[in-house]
């Protein structure tokens, strides 16, 4: 059965992207970040998990596509809206193309676990790449309101859409929105994916 992480060079290229990603726009907070384990992204005084949203089956069907994660960017909305037009009813889509509430809680029981590290503040990055309003609406009211019996939470939660970065700073129902240009875009992720590769390969750390 092929998993969410089909491979950890996979898990690094998108760890990598999340964290060049929130140097670019956050570069006082995160100028210092680094890859880690249980939180993936720390920085001094910061810790950040990383996941995506999209559902399992959809995954599925990219995995068998190693360009849309090895190489230099790829259009990954265009893809997934390609494979939507084509196979949307034979995937069942009822529910929509998001998974926010299982690995939400998930990540949240983590947090919980004991084997994690917390930092003062504990955020949570997630690729969602295509933006369903009802999905995150839904989500942004489960994120307000975690389930009581956790001792600790998430601080920030920051969705990444295609050429748009949603943070959402919990406790205050503040939300932010910081856009990005095209060109930035792909310059971010294609490098991030470079950088992967060539620090794997020397076994430099990211």
């Amino acid at each position: 059965m092929i998993k969410k992480d089909f491979t950890q060079y996979e898990k690094l290229i998108r760890e990598n992207r999340a964290k060049r990603l929130l140097r670019f726009i956050f570069p006082v907070q995160y100028s210092k970040a680094r890859l880690s384990d249980r939180p993936d992204i720390v920085s001094p005084s910061i810790g950040c998990e990383v996941t995506n949203s999209l559902i399992t089956p959809i995954f599925e069907i990219l995995s068998r596509e190693p360009s849309v994660f090895h190489g230099d960017f790829y259009p990954l909305k265009e893809k997934v809206e390609k494979i939507l037009n084509e196979r949307g009813r034979e995937i069942g889509l009822e529910e929509g193309i998001h998974d926010y509430e299982r690995i939400y809680l998930q990540k949240l029981k983590n947090l919980n676990s004991g084997g994690y590290q917390l930092f003062e503040e504990n955020n949570l990055f997630i690729f969602s790449w295509i933006y369903e309003e009802k999905a995150v609406m839904e989500f942004l009211e489960l994120a307000e309101k975690p389930p009581e019996h956790y001792k600790y939470t998430f601080d920030r939660i920051y969705l990444f859409f295609d050429q748009v970065l949603m943070e959402m700073i919990l406790g205050s129902g503040e939300y932010r929105i910081y856009p990005l240009e095209e060109g930035e875009q792909r310059r971010i992720l294609k490098r991030s994916a470079r950088e992967v590769r060539i620090k794997t390969l020397l076994h430099l750390p990211l």
